[in-house]
């Protein structure tokens, strides 16, 4: 077992270059989404449709991002993807005319509207960024907006599918899974601090400092696990108590990144389990429905 132990990291270190983990973590807290909101329309086509969309997202933002001149120092996922750009763009593609393809013919109408809606703002988001002058635009923050959007693409079109939900159960059910990705990508950032300012990219911490995002990234934790107790204490059911528990361990990995950096810094740790954290809700998702 501790022979292969070195392969399986290697294969799945290559599948988070690749995006793929991000891919699996959205589909499945989408999947996750839709039980606890118990749509009962299919939602396999868009489900897929979601998988290639992140993947496309991912991969064009970080093939646009090899050819910036200001970009001097390159993560191992960039330096992948200009290694294997030639495959790469291809790739891209043919998976656009898929998901395209399927959007167009597969979905339904009000789900093909919310995707057409989603994707406009990811086609505006990559647009500004490319257009913005570095230094600028200090309110364009990457981090919250990203978040944002994942949150939308994961949730909303479960929303889009089930009657008007309470403004308490959308804040105790939806809210943390946004600061959850929040937290996520402020780890991240925290880690990418040094590289972000080196290639004059945005991000949150290279406009605070480190210290300040700290900060934030324990206030977010407490925030996650008040509305996790709040939950329960509110509705004592198997179900709240499974979401409460999951997310809980969600947000405490996160946390526990930053709060061991310097070990989860080395071989870009973080990313690998970071990105995993959002395959947690397979769990519930094989033990509770």
């Amino acid at each position: 077992m501790f022979f292969f132990a070195p392969m399986l990291l290697r294969f799945y270190r290559t599948l988070s270059y690749l995006n793929l983990d991000v891919v699996a973590g959205a589909v499945i807290c989408s999947c996750f989404a839709g039980k606890v909101l118990k749509v009962t329309e299919p939602t396999a086509v868009y489900n897929t449709c979601l998988a290639l969309s992140i993947w496309l997202v991912y991969t064009i933002d970080r093939l646009i991002d090899i050819t910036r001149k200001e970009r001097t120092q390159l993560s191992k996922r960039h330096q992948f993807h200009k290694e294997y750009k030639r495959i790469l763009w291809p790739a891209v593609i043919i998976v656009f005319s898929l998901n395209s393809w399927l959007a167009v013919t597969q979905l339904p109408y009000a789900m093909l509207v919310f995707g057409l809606l989603v994707v406009s703002g990811v086609a505006a988001y990559l647009i500004a960024v490319n257009m913005l002058p570095a230094g600028t635009g200090k309110w364009f923050q990457k981090e919250p907006l990203i978040a944002l959007v994942y949150t939308t693409g994961v949730w909303g079109s479960k929303l889009w599918l089930v009657p008007a939900l309470s403004f308490r159960a959308f804040m105790v059910i939806v809210v943390p899974f946004f600061l959850l990705a929040l937290m996520n990508l402020l780890v991240f950032s925290y880690f990418e601090t040094d590289t972000d300012k080196e290639n004059k990219q945005r991000s949150l911490p290279s406009l605070i400092g480190p210290e300040t995002t700290g900060k934030i990234i324990m206030l977010l934790f407490a925030l996650v696990l008040t509305i996790n107790l709040t939950m329960v204490r509110m509705d004592a059911t198997p179900l709240y108590l499974m979401i409460a528990i999951t997310r809980t361990a969600m947000g405490f990995i996160l946390f526990g990144l930053f709060y061991r950096s310097e070990f989860f810094y080395e071989n870009e740790r973080y990313r690998l389990i970071g990105d995993a954290v959002f395959m947690l809700p397979l769990i519930p998702l094989w033990l509770y429905f």
